[in-house]
């Protein structure tokens, strides 16, 4: 398992989550001048942690974080 080998594989579908979450904020935020590239980019960034799982775990700070904001964001502009 990635766990034994000091990976990171736990977290890999809470991070699908958040990147699902983001690519959704970003269809409805595209069009809203500099907001979507700021979704773009939590997205490249997220894929990035994806990728490096095998390797080790985001800071876990950085992680919450962006899950805040991705909630935040999801509040604002996703309508219920």
């Amino acid at each position: 398992s990635l766990r034994s080998s000091g990976g990171c594989g736990v977290l890999l579908g809470r991070l699908k989550t958040m990147e699902g979450d983001v690519v959704s904020i970003y269809k409805e935020t595209r069009t809203i001048g500099d907001v979507g590239i700021v979704y773009l980019n939590m997205q490249k960034k997220i894929r990035e942690w994806i990728k490096n799982l095998p390797y080790g775990c985001p800071p876990d700070e950085e992680v919450q974080e962006m899950r805040k904001e991705i909630l935040d964001g999801r509040a604002e502009h996703i309508k219920p």
